[in-house]
């Protein structure tokens, strides 16, 4: 019984760990800004979502201000059977709304949220500026302003190319610190096709301050895992038995023995209590 729970054991901790982590990079947001610029830093203050391509690297002069970002996710990002949590990086001293839309293809469920950030729970500076961060990113970086230069890390991406490894996407600096906001309850992917899933983001922002320096800021969105998977809710059961077995049948084991296996002394025959004790002698 032991070894059959170490064998459990073993099992549990091979399907705890067999399922993957979350995928290792931020949904980067392309933004431009619109609107009148600030007199003092001849800089924006309300900037939106904006589909940037490499038919249209350059953010136009008055954008729509509801311009609707769409990223394809492969299943094996987000595989089903997870609880997801999305959380969302942006800028600080940035205030706005976000519509966000999480669509399983193939007619499968649709996860949807509107919310202010406000209205959001908020981290300051979950990351700070300066730091190096994984992104993905499916249009070219655009600060609009041609002597401010691209934040990706040398030797990562040529400026203007795209970041959509869907292994380990792009490394890139942040310039300023981000704070993060959590989207409401995490949401379970039941069902996933294998034509995976649709990231839709839609937003419009604004800077908290009169005389804005931020010229572009930066807004990403990032899945991470909140909860056990199929696999894992199998293994952890799979481990608690095993090492409850483990841990107890040595203890059960030698109970059993001194209980069934070993002897009780027989009893001294007449012949040998009538023999004379040899020290006696």
């Amino acid at each position: 019984m032991f070894v059959v729970g170490v064998i459990l054991l073993s099992l549990g901790i091979v399907a705890y760990r067999s399922e993957p982590p979350p995928p290792p990079y931020f949904y980067s947001i392309p933004l431009c800004g619109f609107g009148n610029k600030t007199k003092d830093t001849n800089t924006f203050t309300k900037w939106s979502s904006y589909a940037l391509t490499f038919g249209q690297p350059i953010c136009p002069k008055t954008p729509e201000t509801t311009n609707i970002i769409t990223f394809s996710i492969p299943k094996n990002v987000l595989d089903e059977g997870i609880m997801y949590q999305p959380v969302v990086y942006l800028t600080n001293n940035v205030k706005g709304n976000i519509t966000f839309m999480h669509h399983i293809k193939g007619g499968g469920k649709t996860h949807s949220e509107m919310a202010t950030f406000s209205s959001l729970a908020k981290t300051e500076f979950a990351y700070c500026g300066g730091k190096t961060i994984p992104i993905y990113r499916e249009a070219p970086y655009n600060n609009t302003i041609e002597d401010k230069t691209d934040d990706y890390v040398e030797g990562e991406v040529l400026p203007g190319t795209l970041c959509n490894n869907t292994i380990k996407g792009c490394q890139y600096e942040i310039e300023r610190s981000l704070n993060s906001y959590q989207l409401e309850n995490p949401y379970d992917v039941t069902a996933m096709s294998d034509e995976g899933s649709d990231l839709t983001v839609q937003v419009s922002l604004e800077s908290t301050e009169r005389l804005s320096t931020i010229v572009i800021p930066d807004l990403f969105i990032e899945f991470k895992v909140s909860g056990l998977g199929v696999a894992q809710k199998k293994g952890l059961a799979l481990m608690i038995v095993g090492g409850i077995m483990a841990d107890l049948m040595p203890a059960a084991l030698f109970f059993l023995l001194q209980h069934y296996y070993f002897r009780k002394p027989s009893p001294i025959s007449d012949d040998v209590q009538g023999m004379i004790p040899l020290m006696e002698m």
